[in-house]
């Protein structure tokens, strides 16, 4: 599951606990690396930022789909897939 995260952390995170919810109603099995990682890993260090970016991609490559919320995709985001 891909949706915003960065900016206003406070409701993009509520935003994204609405969006694996509606998932798991779906009947999906949802994950959200985009959420896990920025815990326990600094964004703002470029080379932490980097290996959370490719943990992302070592799980989107094990998915069958990619859900995408939110009306703001990030063309960087968009180049990594």
């Amino acid at each position: 599951m891909c949706s915003p995260f960065a900016r206003d952390t406070a409701r993009n995170l509520e935003n994204a606990r609405r969006y694996l919810k509606f998932a798991v109603e779906q009947g999906a099995i949802p994950f959200a690396p985009h959420l896990l990682y920025p815990q326990v890993m600094d964004d703002c260090n470029p080379d932490q930022r980097k290996l959370g970016l490719f943990f992302g991609m070592v799980w989107l490559k094990k998915c069958d789909e990619l859900w995408v919320f939110g009306s703001y995709i990030p063309s960087k985001t968009l180049a990594a897939l």
